[in-house]
C-alpha cells in the first residue's frame, strides 16, 4: 500500500517521501493538535510535508517512530486521530498464527512437511492453521501442499 511504498523509499533508499504510521502520528498529534479531537491523517500529512528532513529522512523517521513509541507509554495521542481503532489482542490472533507458521519454517531451513507444521503448531486450532497457511500462500510468502510447506 501507500505506507509500505513510502517506507521502502524512506528507509531503504533514504528518499524524503511522506509517510505516516501510528508512532509518527502520535508525535504530530502530541505537538501540533493539543486539545483537538478527530484529527484526520490528511491534516497531519500537511505538517509532515513541511517538516520531513530532506537530507536524511531515514534517521528523521526512525527518531519520530522511537519518540512516538515513548509517548504512547505515557499517553496515547492516537486516540485524538479520526482513524484511531483499538487493535485486537495479538495472543491467539490470526497474526500470531501467521507469525508462528513463518517462524517454524525459518527455524527449519524454510521447508517442513505439512503434517510436521501442524504438529508444531498444535496449540492452535488445526483449521485456523491451515487457513492461515493458505492465506500466506495466496499472498506469495510460502508454497503449500498437503505434503509440504516452504518459504518462497
Amino acid at each position: 500500500g501507500v505506507y509500505t511504498a513510502g517506507a521502502v523509499c524512506a528507509f531503504a533508499y533514504n528518499q524524503p517521501t511522506i509517510i505516516i504510521e501510528t508512532n509518527i502520528r502520535s508525535v504530530y498529534l502530541h505537538f501540533f493538535f493539543k486539545g483537538k479531537e478527530s484529527v484526520s491523517d490528511q491534516e497531519i500529512l500537511e505538517y509532515i510535508k513541511v517538516s520531513v528532513d530532506k537530507n536524511n529522512p531515514r534517521e528523521w523517521y526512525f527518531a519520530l517512530m522511537d519518540y512516538g513509541s515513548m509517548l504512547k507509554k505515557k499517553e496515547n495521542p492516537n486516540i485524538k486521530s479520526k482513524h484511531y481503532v483499538k487493535q485486537s489482542s495479538f495472543k491467539g490472533s490470526d497474526r500470531q498464527i501467521r507469525g508462528s507458521i513463518l517462524k517454524e519454517l525459518l527455524q527449519s531451513d524454510g521447508v517442513l512437511r505439512s503434517s510436521e507444521l501442524i504438529q508444531k503448531l498444535k496449540k492452535y486450532d488445526k483449521t485456523r492453521v491451515v487457513l492461515q497457511t493458505k492465506a500466506l500462500q495466496n499472498e506469495g510468502f510460502i508454497t503449500y501442499s498437503k505434503k509440504e510447506v516452504s518459504i518462497i
